[in-house]
């Protein structure tokens, strides 16, 4: 796994990349930790590059995704390939709002934003 982490617009983007195995989770408990303790509360996930993500990574997401909610914020997912989006729905429910490309994320942040 290869992350990077990218400001646009003042929003961090998540960009995972290569497979997520299950020795990654503590990489990628570490990575969101930081963000909510940085108060970064909006937080975009691009998984263009993403080949796999271990189920055992699953369950960590939905929950951080309920933390930052929680907090008023969301984490939103974009390029998300047909066989990623295959794993999420293993577990019978999609909570991630999917976006096809940084456009489209960006014009939702800002409308939930500025109300």
């Amino acid at each position: 796994m290869k992350t990077l982490i990218k400001r646009i617009e003042g929003i961090p983007f998540v960009n995972l990349s290569g497979t997520l195995q299950e020795d990654d989770l503590e990489e990628v408990v570490s990575l969101f930790e930081g963000l909510l303790s940085a108060n970064e509360l909006n937080v975009v996930v691009n998984l263009s590059a993403c080949e796999h993500i271990h189920t055992i990574i699953i369950p960590e997401l939905l929950q951080f995704k309920n933390r930052f909610n929680a907090h008023g914020g969301d984490i939103k997912l974009i390029n998300v390939s047909d066989y990623v989006n295959s794993l999420f729905s293993l577990y019978g429910f999609h909570p991630f709002d999917i976006y096809p490309s940084r456009q489209a994320v960006l014009k939702s942040i800002s409308r939930l934003t500025t109300k």
